[in-house]
């Protein structure tokens, strides 16, 4: 990726350039002064001053890099890997916690992993109330998650299989909370998943998403009226809704507490249950837009 720094400080721009390549390889970085501002277009990207204040921090900078490049290209950066991307990124988010974005998720994966034979990868960007309260994963060696945030940001040929946990169910999980950008890229650029589900919580939607499932829960109020905030083009689901339905761009998923037990402190979400049942119907609609992509 080409980038061209505007800053009125060299001093400055040449600090933040070698921070940018510290956090990511593959970077082009030229520093630009009122002489040669007429070679802006020549470069992939440029940052000013203005765009460095409103994102704080270099890594803040660069992951605004990286979504405006995939915005400019309709592909991710990635360095060192191959330009063609195989697999799909489903994100799953809501604007209101508490609304389901997990439960969906996981189930939504465990479903997949029986319905294609590409791997399924499950990843999350929560910090604290996470899929692993869903799966039943091995205990993970402290610092691993920290670990596999390291590679993703240093090591771009090391391998990050290791650091997939498997759920009885087939399908795949990874925790790299900080970078889940990068992990999506190294996912798909390595061909190690056919699908990636993101569970965003309340968190941004993810660059590089295929497919967004924006949950609503059914039983609150102020979901009524969707937010004007809300992805024109993503998938609407309400949760907990009193019957399951599916009509044109919403769906809803049916309220059922029998489908949710807790054994040996994990929520187990019956497969044969009502809920299971309509998200495989959500599933479905998913695998039938991505033929489309």
């Amino acid at each position: 990726m080409r980038v061209a720094l505007e800053f009125e400080d060299r001093m400055e721009a040449e600090a933040l350039a070698r921070r940018l390549m510290e956090l990511t390889n593959g970077l082009e970085i030229t520093i630009l002064n009122k002489k040669n501002e007429n070679i802006k277009e020549e470069f992939d990207l440029v940052a000013d001053e203005a765009m460095m204040d409103n994102c704080g921090t270099a890594s803040e900078l660069l992951n605004r890099l990286l979504r405006r490049y995939k915005e400019k290209y309709g592909r991710p950066f990635a360095p060192g890997y191959r330009t063609e991307v195989k697999g799909k990124v489903i994100g799953i988010g809501s604007s209101l916690g508490g609304s389901g974005t997990t439960s969906i998720a996981v189930s939504l994966s465990r479903v997949l992993a029986s319905m294609i034979e590409g791997r399924i990868v499950l990843i999350s960007s929560h910090r604290n109330f996470g899929p692993e309260k869903y799966m039943k994963l091995k205990e993970r060696p402290e610092g691993s998650g920290l670990h596999l945030s390291y590679i993703l940001r240093y090591d771009e040929n090391a391998e990050i299989d290791g650091f997939l946990e498997e759920d009885p169910s087939g399908c795949f999980y990874a925790s790299a909370v900080t970078e889940i950008e990068m992990l999506t890229i190294r996912l798909l650029r390595d061909d190690i998943a056919e699908i990636i589900v993101i569970d965003c919580g309340t968190q941004t939607k993810p660059t590089d998403c295929d497919i967004f499932l924006e949950i609503y829960d059914a039983a609150d109020i102020r979901t009524a009226c969707l937010s004007d905030n809300s992805d024109s083009e993503a998938l609407i689901v309400f949760n907990k809704a009193e019957t399951f339905d599916k009509d044109g761009e919403a769906i809803a998923l049916p309220y059922d507490p029998r489908s949710f037990n807790v054994e040996d402190g994990k929520i187990v979400i019956a497969g044969d249950r009502i809920f299971a049942s309509a998200v495989k119907a959500v599933a479905e609609i998913v695998l039938e837009r991505i033929k489309d992509i």
